[in-house]
């Protein structure tokens, strides 16, 4: 979500240099937006690098039932329907469409994702 907020403030940082530009703005302050347009792509590509954390099966498989822990399988269609092998009670969702649902998950609980 904080990636989907930081692209939204490049976009409106990008949108604002370029008006900026057009009104024949001064040369500090194109300097100064520019530099603002450096920092947040910086900013995101560190997001978008970051590797999110990963656990054993073994750690999977105690967190396995508990009220509080949602797992996901987020394998693409044609992986998911080839598998004969599927955790049970694991939600499946397209991870090709991850707007569409990961909202309806409480964000005070755990959310497994799994993909192989």
């Amino acid at each position: 979500m904080r990636d989907k907020y930081i692209f939204v403030l490049y976009l409106l940082l990008t949108k604002l240099l370029v008006s900026h530009l057009k009104m024949g703005g001064g040369k500090m302050k194109i300097v100064v937006f520019g530099s603002i347009l450096i920092l947040m792509a910086l900013l995101s590509s560190v997001v978008y690098s970051q590797e999110p954390p990963r656990i054993s099966k073994e750690k999977l498989r105690t967190m396995l039932g508990k009220p509080n822990v949602f797992i996901l399988d987020v394998r693409i269609d044609v992986e998911w329907r080839a598998s004969g092998k599927k955790i049970q009670g694991a939600i499946r969702e397209n991870p090709e469409e991850v707007e569409l649902w990961l909202d309806k998950y409480p964000k005070d609980k755990t959310l497994v994702f799994y993909c192989s």
